[in-house]
């Protein structure tokens, strides 16, 4: 279960045609209000009701034209079968009318008048009668029913805005941040949803515990991947798109060092990603002679400088917990958050505190996105011919790993650990581990991904903003519009059946009618 809210109505569109993504393919589908589909069930059932009767009709023409006069010299009770069938004014008469019959045909005929022949044709049209009838309310109830193809309906093209980032030092960065932040939340959201949340089993993630660990110093290497779909993505065309994410963290001590030239190197060690700048730490980590706690846990970010170059697939970044001396209500053994006791007058209540030295992880990311078995990079895509609206919305998204905009975003939040807490600078240690943090990072990242097309819609236009995907004439680009919201308002309705039964209704009524025996 996905913790979703229903979207505002004019974010979609009812009453026109429009291609529902399915795992069978592209079905052509209208949208209704959900409050109107009971309606509709109960009309179509009356007119699944009116072709069963029509049928009825026919068939019994039909039996009378080809079965009774087939054979001069059929015997008196194939007659009288056929009589009490016919005079039948619906299949449940002639159940009872046929049963009868075939009572007396077993009770009467072993002294000869009723002959085997006759007995078969008698079973015959019970066996038919059966069937009109009980397929006819078979029909009447689940047909109308298996009309309903889900809960959506195609996004107004006038809702669809994605904003124009000028400059990234500009308060426009910081106004798309905030407009950003919602859709973070909601991914987070839904991953606390339910322990075993639905979209989970779209997610594979492992951990494994790599030689030369150690209870000071466990080493993990946790693997992740996800295949979003064209239909995940709710997109009508091209149903051949796919984004396909493999990723790897592994835990890394050897980042954490002694650094000069800062203010205090005794009290502070310093992380140095990549080994790529050792003079400028990019955080700081307090030894563990340090006796104050540390009250703003969270999680920091370091691309690795090649991420700037977005013809790659596969991009590197380190994950660094801003945990040591944070304290915490119960205790823990796992990397991030191994504790130590701790006591203090003033927090006593605590007990534990994170100790110094937790590992950064270093990771890589490779991000493809794929039309038909195409894949290629973020910047590869404006080689393919999907359209350009569609590229803009992937280009947007894609161009960093989403898992490290989850982290961004969500700020303290991205801790499970804290988001269980509040936020008050505590931690609860017991209730999440290293892996459990990813995970839920992950799936987050997973969630946030295949919303992608619907965000736009639901960010709306924003005054003082330019909507990137509009040509100078106002004009979405093609393909910008093109994908379906998800909404328990609406039903979509399966357009095959909305005119094939009604259509079936009349040629069957026409053919009972042109079949008339007086």
């Amino acid at each position: 279960m996905d913790v979703y809210t229903n979207p505002p109505s004019n974010t979609y569109s009812l009453g026109t045609l429009f291609t529902l993504p399915t795992k069978a393919g592209g079905v052509p589908a209208i949208s209704i209000k959900s409050s109107n589909f009971p309606i509709l069930i109960a009309a179509y059932s009356i007119l699944i009701q009116i072709i069963f009767a029509s049928l009825w009709q026919f068939l019994a023409n039909l039996v009378l034209l080809f079965h009774a006069l087939r054979d001069a010299d059929a015997g008196r009770a194939r007659y009288v079968a056929l009589v009490a069938f016919w005079n039948s004014s619906n299949p449940w008469t002639a159940i009872t009318a046929m049963g009868a019959f075939l009572c007396q045909a077993t009770i009467n005929g072993g002294n000869g008048r009723v002959s085997r022949p006759e007995k078969f044709h008698g079973i015959i049209l019970f066996l038919l009668s059966v069937t009109i009838a009980f397929g006819g309310i078979a029909a009447s109830i689940f047909i109308p029913n298996a009309m309903s193809l889900g809960p959506a309906a195609p996004v107004h093209p006038k809702s669809v805005f994605l904003p124009e980032l000028e400059d990234i030092a500009s308060s426009s960065s910081i106004r798309i941040d905030r407009l950003n932040a919602p859709a973070i939340l909601r991914a987070l959201g839904s991953t606390e949803a339910f322990k075993d949340v639905t979209a989970r089993k779209n997610v594979d993630t492992v951990k494994t515990t790599l030689p030369g660990s150690n209870a000071t110093h466990p080493r993990q290497r946790y693997d992740y991947r996800y295949t979003i779909t064209a239909r995940e993505f709710g997109l009508q065309a091209p149903l051949e798109f796919s984004h396909k994410v493999q990723g790897s963290c592994i835990t890394e001590y050897n980042w954490l060092r002694p650094v000069p030239d800062i203010a205090d190197p005794a009290r502070f060690n310093g992380y140095v990603p990549f080994d790529l700048d050792p003079v400028e730490p990019i955080l700081l980590d307090p030894t563990d002679n340090m006796t104050a706690l540390w009250t703003q846990p969270s999680m920091g970010i370091e691309y690795h400088p090649s991420d700037e170059d977005l013809t790659i697939t596969n991009r590197s970044f380190a994950l660094i917990p801003q945990l040591a001396h944070a304290g915490s209500i119960t205790a823990s053994t796992d990397p991030w958050y191994l504790t130590e006791p701790f006591n203090s007058e003033t927090e006593g209540f605590l007990g534990y505190r994170v100790k110094s030295g937790r590992p950064a992880m270093s990771c890589w990311e490779e991000s493809l996105l794929c039309l038909h078995k195409t894949c290629t990079s973020v910047d590869g895509i404006k080689k393919t011919p999907l359209p350009k609206g569609l590229r803009i919305i992937v280009m947007g998204k894609f161009s960093i790993p989403v898992l490290t905009k989850i982290i961004l975003s969500a700020g303290p939040a991205a801790l499970k650990s804290v988001a269980g807490i509040g936020w008050t600078g505590l931690l609860d240690c017991a209730s999440s581990t290293l892996k459990d943090d990813l995970d839920r990072l992950v799936l987050a990242a997973y969630l946030n991904s295949r919303e992608v097309f619907r965000e736009t819609a639901l960010l709306g236009p924003q005054a003082g903003m330019s909507n990137i995907l509009e040509s100078a004439n106002g004009d979405l680009f093609p393909g910008s519009a093109d994908f379906v919201m998800l909404t328990g308002d609406v039903t979509a309705i399966s357009y095959s059946s909305l005119i094939a039964i009604p259509v079936t209704c009349l040629a069957v009524t026409f053919l009972a009618a042109m079949l008339p025996l007086g």
